[in-house]
């Protein structure tokens, strides 16, 4: 039989591992540490600023993964028609040859939600000199957890 001391107990308990089990979704969303490291501008002129996830930044050897962000200062349109104003990329890139590609992209509209995602599988290709890609290649290489 449990008496009602340890009935007690045994509430509290669930009700801290419930409070716990609710906490830790919304405490690794707010984990990400971001970064900026530069700005872009895209055909039509249009800026965005250019971010890191530091927490994200993983090194094998001469590769290196990691979260990319691009905040734009005004909407962006997908083909699709949909507006976007922020868009969150995870990259690999090879620090030795100075190559990078996209991994996957998500696509979020003002209010936050997700518009689109998408995955891509492409070689890596050169980030070229005097790029914002090479900018944040260089950034992420040199980085240290």
């Amino acid at each position: 039989m449990i008496t009602s001391m340890k009935k007690a107990t045994c509430i509290s308990a669930l009700g801290l591992l419930f409070a716990a089990v609710l906490l830790v979704p919304a405490y690794s969303v707010q984990a990400a540490e971001w970064e900026q490291v530069g700005y872009g501008t895209l055909q039509d002129n249009s800026r965005f600023d250019v971010y890191v996830d530091t927490r994200t930044i993983v090194h094998i050897g001469d590769i290196v993964r990691f979260w990319q962000g691009h905040v734009f200062y005004k909407e962006q349109q997908l083909p699709s028609g949909a507006l976007y104003m922020r868009v969150s990329i995870e990259r690999q890139g090879n620090c030795a040859e100075k190559t990078d590609k996209n991994i996957q992209a998500i696509f979020y509209a003002r209010d936050g939600s997700v518009i689109k995602n998408y995955k891509e599988e492409n070689a890596l290709k050169s980030a070229g000199p005097d790029t914002i890609r090479s900018e944040v290649l260089e950034f992420v290489c040199a980085y240290k957890n």
